[in-house]
């Protein structure tokens, strides 16, 4: 299993926001299909909160 998150001290949160949601969508997902390795399966149990407003639509 793989966990992502965007650490509280990066300097450029919007940009690993960006990169979160590449990960999240289509194009990010064929890249892990096409690399023999399962899509990401977002699903966040706590700190829903915490995720950044443009990620909350990509987890259950």
């Amino acid at each position: 299993m793989y966990g992502v998150t965007i650490p509280k001290n990066t300097g450029k949160p919007e940009l690993a926001a960006e990169f979160i949601k590449l990960l999240l969508e289509e194009p990010g997902q064929q890249i892990f299909i096409e690399n023999d390795q399962p899509p990401i399966a977002p699903v966040i149990t706590e700190g829903r909160d915490k995720i950044p407003e443009e990620l909350q639509p990509l987890v259950e």
